[in-house]
């Protein structure tokens, strides 16, 4: 679109449309970029402690319970944000063209 600046009789309604598409685009970007995700499981590295503690079944299964319960709350929140994100770039992108032509007819 900028590239279409120069032969057009009204360069700012295709760089305000640029820009909105531009804002879209980074916002998108950082909403899929990569993070930290808790996921189930456990590693056996993390259980060799407790095993070698002779710590009761229930007790360790307890603690564990809390640290997915944890990833999950926290899973949750980023994705939330994410999703945030995303939207706030697909209205961007809506808005943009809509804007740039509102200019555009203004002038």
């Amino acid at each position: 679109m900028v590239g279409l600046a120069d032969s057009t009789s009204n360069k700012e309604a295709l760089l305000i449309c640029a820009a909105f598409l531009l804002l879209a685009a980074g916002f998108a970007g950082w909403s899929a970029r990569p993070v930290l995700f808790g996921t189930p499981g456990g590693e056996f590295k993390n259980w060799r402690e407790d095993i070698s503690k002779d710590r009761m079944f229930a007790e360790v299964l307890e603690q564990v319970g809390g640290f997915h319960d944890q990833d999950i709350k926290e899973n949750a929140a980023l994705m939330q944000q994410n999703g945030r994100l995303m939207l706030c770039s697909y209205f961007l992108s809506l808005a943009g063209p809509i804007v740039s032509a509102v200019y555009y007819l203004s002038c």
